[in-house]
């Protein structure tokens, strides 16, 4: 390689997808840590951005599974209309998926969820 010139690594859209799914899940955290410590507005204008970001991901294994997190998270807050709320959404999503390996998959995870959901006394 001839000297100052810089070798471009081609990382491919991997690195994209990982920032992108640690921002979102970075978002639904400080909106959480907004609404722990009070400031309901700003937990507020944090989730509409982390719920806008969470619909705009593609994949619907991945939808369904930040938004299954996020239901469990709503719950354990004591959250039980929004959890109901998330949870029905992360459910559509699920029955979108066409292939059978992500549906299986995404099914399991939504009944584990639900399960944690029923054990805090919270009926989907």
């Amino acid at each position: 390689m001839a000297p100052g010139k810089i070798k471009r690594l081609n990382l491919g859209i991997m690195p994209m997808l990982l920032l992108f799914t640690l921002l979102l899940v970075s978002l639904w955290l400080l909106s959480d840590a907004y609404l722990v410590a009070g400031d309901i507005g700003a937990a507020r204008l944090i989730e509409i951005e982390a719920m806008a970001a969470t619909i705009s991901v593609k994949n619907g294994y991945d939808r369904t599974a930040i938004q299954s997190d996020n239901a469990l998270r709503l719950g354990r807050r004591g959250y039980s209309v929004a959890a109901r709320s998330v949870f029905a959404m992360a459910l559509a999503n699920g029955r979108n998926i066409k292939t059978p390996w992500w549906r299986a998959r995404a099914f399991a995870r939504l009944a584990s969820a639900l399960g944690a959901l029923e054990r805090l006394g919270i009926r989907p």
